[in-house]
């Protein structure tokens, strides 16, 4: 996975052929895919989100706490683990 400019990655997918004879794979080869990633200030915008943390905390800990309140889920390769203080 590549990112690329502003919120464009690029992945290359690899299909082999199936050992299976009865399982006929479409395509075979490699083909570049290209997508935005999410661009979580658009996904948030208009949402009134009210969290209480104590500072400083960590990424995981506010992800945990919007997955608790709200059911969003992140997978772990969503964020970079930082620490969150009143400075940033």
């Amino acid at each position: 996975i590549v990112a690329l400019t502003g919120r464009q990655t690029q992945v290359t997918l690899k299909v082999r052929k199936s050992f299976d004879p009865f399982a006929p794979v479409p395509f075979e080869g490699q083909s570049i895919f290209t997508y935005n990633r999410l661009d979580l200030g658009t996904f948030f915008q208009g949402v009134k989100i009210n969290l209480t943390l104590d500072l400083p905390t960590t990424t995981s800990y506010l992800v945990d706490i919007l997955t608790a309140e709200y059911g969003y889920v992140f997978d772990s390769d969503d964020f970079y683990e930082e620490v969150i203080t009143v400075a940033n």
